[in-house]
C-alpha cells in the first residue's frame, strides 16, 4: 500500500535565508582571499626576476580569514614549496654507514630511486630540509665580550686545512669554497673563532636535528656504528638563461657538504 504524500512545508523564513546566504558568502570569501593575497612571479623584468605584489583588494580583505585561520584551521593559500621549483636548489644526499672499526659497510642514496612514490616523496622533503643554510655572525673587530663571560659556541661549514684559530694581524686569504672542495661541519667553536676573511654559513637548526635523527635511525636499522650524511646541492638556473643570456660561471656546479660522522 503506497504511503500517503506528506504535506509540503511552508517556505523558509526570509531572515533564515538571508543569514544562511551571508554565512555561505563569508565562508567562501574567507577561503578565496588567502589564495589571492600572495605575491606572484617571479616575473622577468629588465631589473631581473622580481615578485609582483598581491592584489590590493585581496590584501585589504585579509581580516575575513582570521576566524578560519585561528579557530577552524582551514585558511591556506595553497602555494606550496613544491609549486616553485625555480626558487629552491635541487638536493639529494647519501649516507655512508661504517662499522666500529671505521670500515664502510654501504652507501645509501636519497631519494632512493627504487623506493615507492610515497616513500620517495618523504625522502625528497627530508633532502630539501637539509639544504637550507643560514649566515653566522662574524666578529668585525676585536673579540666580542659577552655578558657573564659566556661566549656562544657555533658550528659552520669549513674546508680541510682551514686555520680556525684566532688570527693576529693580517688574516690569511680565504680558502677555496668552490664545487671541487668538500665542505665539512666544524666542531663547536667559540663565536670569536669564526673566520673573519670570508662569508661563513652553517646548517639551519632544523637541518642539524633532522640529520642527527635520521643518522641514528639508519644506524639502528642497518646495524652500523656510525653514519655520515653528505649533501649534494645544485642551485637553480637563473630565469634569465631562458631568454638567451649566458648562464653565470658555476651555475651547473654541484656543491657537496658533509655533516660528519654521527653515532646512534
Amino acid at each position: 500500500m503506497p504511503r500517503p504524500p506528506l504535506a509540503s512545508g511552508g517556505p523558509l523564513p526570509r531572515w533564515l535565508v538571508a543569514v544562511g546566504s551571508a554565512a555561505i558568502i563569508f565562508h567562501l570569501a574567507a577561503i578565496i582571499v588567502p589564495v589571492l593575497d600572495v605575491p606572484s612571479g617571479p616575473w622577468f623584468t629588465r631589473q631581473g626576476p622580481q615578485q609582483a605584489d598581491a592584489p590590493a583588494f585581496a590584501h585589504a580583505a585579509t581580516d575575513l580569514a582570521k576566524l578560519h585561520a585561528e579557530y577552524l584551521r582551514v585558511a591556506n593559500s595553497y602555494y606550496f614549496v613544491s609549486n616553485r621549483p625555480a626558487d629552491f636548489p635541487a638536493v639529494q644526499f647519501e649516507v655512508r654507514l661504517r662499522d666500529k672499526d671505521g670500515a664502510e659497510l654501504k652507501t645509501l642514496p636519497f631519494p632512493d630511486p627504487e623506493a615507492n612514490p610515497w616513500v620517495r616523496h618523504r625522502q625528497e622533503l627530508l633532502a630539501g630540509a637539509l639544504a637550507f643554510d643560514v649566515p653566522v655572525e662574524r666578529p668585525t673587530g676585536s673579540d666580542i665580550i659577552y655578558p657573564g663571560g659566556q661566549i656562544p659556541e657555533v658550528q659552520f661549514w669549513t674546508v680541510e686545512g682551514e686555520n680556525l684559530k684566532p688570527q693576529s694581524g693580517q688574516p690569511p686569504p680565504p680558502p677555496p669554497m668552490d664545487a671541487k672542495v668538500l665542505r665539512k661541519l666544524s666542531e663547536k667553536l667559540s663565536q670569536n673563532n669564526v673566520p673573519r676573511n670570508r662569508e661563513v654559513m652553517r646548517p639551519a637548526d632544523l637541518a642539524l636535528i633532522l640529520a642527527r635523527s635520521y643518522a641514528r635511525h639508519l644506524c639502528r636499522t642497518h646495524g652500523a656504528a656510525s653514519a655520515e650524511i653528505i649533501r649534494h646541492v645544485r642551485e637553480p638556473v637563473p630565469p634569465a638563461s631562458l631568454y638567451g643570456q649566458e648562464a653565470p660561471t658555476g651555475a651547473f656546479d654541484e656543491f657537496q657538504a658533509s655533516f660528519g660522522r654521527m653515532t646512534p
